[in-house]
């Protein structure tokens, strides 16, 4: 849902006209996603932390992904973001 930003009609009529009307933009930004959760987040690359259940990668992807810290200042930048938003639900 975090590509259509919760509106999946609206990106479906932006896109209906498009020369390639297949899913590529979306395939290949759900592997950039992939990718950069795995690169900041996993380190066994075969086994994501149970603390990531639950993120909506594709949002904490486009707020962090040109962030310049490291993966370990990103990960409790990330920490700190849910820990607001945990607050707040409550």
């Amino acid at each position: 849902m975090w590509a259509s930003n919760g509106k999946p009609d609206e990106l479906m009529l932006y896109h209906k006209d498009n020369e390639t009307p297949d899913a590529s933009g979306l395939k290949k930004y759900t592997r950039n996603v992939m990718r950069w959760v795995e690169k900041t987040f996993v380190e066994d690359k075969k086994k994501i932390p149970p603390e990531m259940k639950g993120f909506e990668c594709g949002e904490l992807y486009d707020d962090f992904r040109d962030d310049p810290r490291s993966p370990a200042e990103l990960q409790q930048a990330v920490k700190d973001t849910w820990d607001e938003f945990e607050k707040e639900a409550d």
